[in-house]
């Protein structure tokens, strides 16, 4: 970008960038280790932080370029639920944005929750749950997995099916307790090693998720956040170079 201006918001994205890549090394992980149970919430704040601060950064830009008589204590990105509270934010912060500088309060307008763009609404929840330090709550989701026997496979599970062995002997070898044992997407390995101790039972993951309590794919609303706000710091230097 030529504008050295927003260096720093670039910096800030490719911090949070390098805490997504990790995220994901973690993920690819989890396909292979059924007890890793949830994401490093450190990488999941500082990327979110990250962003936030991209966003606000990004704001006071707006702020000194084109000049406004607001306090500057007062500038945030704003991200608003419905167009009044839009109008508001701009009218406090960015007074007569709309005809100062009718390109910038587009791409404001376009980026608004209530336009269709519902990850940044997610990223200002977020980012307020981790400003305050409460845990990032995340709930495991697996897609289809394979059951094996050392090379062997030994059962292939998806959407949701599962099978069950009331006794069985697998491989001569008979299990160790009377309990039915299960073998699903969600079943713990663990379990199905102590049922039969002297075979090597590995099981691997399709595809692996971590969603946030409203269901949201914690790695695919971070991802696509960080690429949608470079896409915005782009277009918003463009228009104040």
């Amino acid at each position: 970008m030529e504008n050295q201006r927003f260096s720093p918001a670039n910096e800030m994205l490719d911090d949070a960038r390098e805490e997504i890549e990790a995220l994901m090394t973690q993920l690819d992980a989890a396909k292979d280790d059924c007890s890793i149970n949830k994401l490093a919430e450190k990488h999941i704040r500082r990327a979110l932080l990250e962003m936030r601060g991209c966003l606000d950064y990004l704001a006071h830009q707006i702020w000194k370029t084109i000049g406004f008589n607001t306090e500057e204590h007062l500038i945030e990105f704003p991200i608003c639920r419905d167009e009044g509270a839009f109008a508001n934010a701009i009218r406090n912060r960015f007074p007569d944005l709309d005809d100062k500088h009718p390109e910038i309060y587009t791409l404001l307008l376009q980026f608004q929750p209530f336009n269709g763009n519902h990850w940044i609404e997610y990223l200002r929840k977020y980012v307020n749950v981790v400003k305050h330090r409460h845990p990032v709550q995340q709930r495991r989701k697996n897609q289809g997995v394979v059951w094996k026997i050392g090379n062997a496979t030994a059962f292939e599970i998806s959407g949701g099916g599962k099978v069950v062995l009331h006794g069985t002997t697998v491989q001569g070898t008979a299990p160790t307790t009377h309990a039915p044992i299960e073998f699903s997407e969600t079943s713990n390995l663990g379990d199905v090693q102590a049922a039969y101790p002297t075979l090597d039972w590995t099981n691997r993951y399709e595809s692996v998720k971590f969603n946030f309590p409203d269901d949201i794919d914690v790695c695919k609303m971070l991802d696509s956040s960080e690429q949608r706000i470079r896409v915005l710091l782009e277009k918003v230097a463009y228009c104040l170079r």
